[in-house]
């Protein structure tokens, strides 16, 4: 598969991605490196023809990874389109591996893929309206939510669904290894917690990207 490496002038720093590298392969030694994510380094869209056409993010957050090319590292990470969804379903082989021309041949991406209904109450009831608004203090006298019977249901049949889908996904992509695992941003906040259950000796660091 092709490896095309991203362009660090305009959002990381050759130091920057340096040190980060350095840091990460003395952390990872002996370890497993898996990085879980909402949006992770590869996503789909779908050309005028209907063709699925894979892309590699090209984020800030997913550029920091680039020194690591060179590393094998497992991509868990959520089918938030129509697009991802179909790749899920047809792009996969029997480990759940996306197949793509667009990583570096030691990436590896398995995408979480649930019902639509999941999805929902997981992105529109509870990240979006709700831990958005809260962790970038965003919340007001003209925006104060009210927290009910529905927001209390899609925290535990969405959000509680995904973030153990994405730690199940985690524990299978172990496949009995010593992990270091690297969990990104609110929406996965419940993950940690569930892998460290099953896996007490993984090396795990969760961050908010937020403001």
């Amino acid at each position: 598969m092709a490896h095309k490496s991203g362009d660090f002038s305009n959002s990381v720093s050759n130091s920057e991605a340096s040190n980060f590298a350095a840091m990460m392969k003395k952390l990872i030694s002996g370890r497993k490196l898996i990085v879980a994510s909402n949006r992770g380094a590869l996503n789909f869209s779908e050309d005028s023809s209907g063709k699925l056409v894979a892309r590699r993010d090209t984020s800030r957050s997913s550029e920091l990874f680039e020194p690591l090319s060179d590393e094998p590292i497992s991509w868990i990470t959520g089918a938030v389109s129509a697009a991802d969804r179909n790749a899920a379903d047809t792009q996969a082989d029997d480990l759940g591996i996306i197949r793509n021309d667009v990583l570096p041949d030691d990436w590896n991406v398995r995408f979480v893929s649930l019902p639509r209904r999941v999805h929902h109450k997981f992105y529109n009831v509870i990240c979006n309206p709700l831990l958005w608004f809260l962790l970038h203090r965003s919340w007001s006298p003209t925006f104060t939510p009210n927290i009910g019977k529905q927001e209390h249901d899609a925290w535990e049949r969405g959000y509680r669904v995904v973030n153990q889908s994405f730690a199940d996904r985690i524990s299978d992509s172990a496949d009995g290894s010593q992990i270091a695992l690297i969990c990104r941003d609110y929406q996965l906040m419940l993950v940690p917690g569930m892998v460290r259950k099953r896996h007490p000796d993984s090396l795990i660091h969760f961050s908010f990207e937020t403001p």
